[in-house]
């Protein structure tokens, strides 16, 4: 099974500076042993936000070239993470 993590990769991080989210950091893993989903992990100012991507919509995105099959997953994960990070920001605040 081939590896499509540097494909995935690239294409968060695309999205993260497309959302203006240039501090944050992208970490991709492949499947291993039983588990059968990437995982991504974004950090962001101490935040970690961490979801995962099913096997098959990888190969599906890096086959194709069209990212609508993982895109969802995606946004969610980086709307988790801006979520998070802006409770954080107000939570200093006060």
């Amino acid at each position: 099974m081939p590896d499509f993590s540097g494909h995935l990769r690239q294409l968060v991080e695309k999205m993260l500076l497309h959302r203006g989210r240039r501090g944050a950091s992208c970490r991709v893993f492949a499947p291993g042993g039983g588990n059968r989903a990437y995982t991504v992990i974004l950090e962001e100012s101490g935040i970690r936000e961490q979801f995962f991507i099913d096997n098959k919509h990888v190969e599906q995105f890096a086959e194709s070239g069209n990212d609508q099959y993982v895109q969802t997953y995606i946004r969610s994960g980086i709307h988790n993470l801006d979520r998070l990070v802006t409770k954080k920001k107000t939570a200093r605040g006060r």
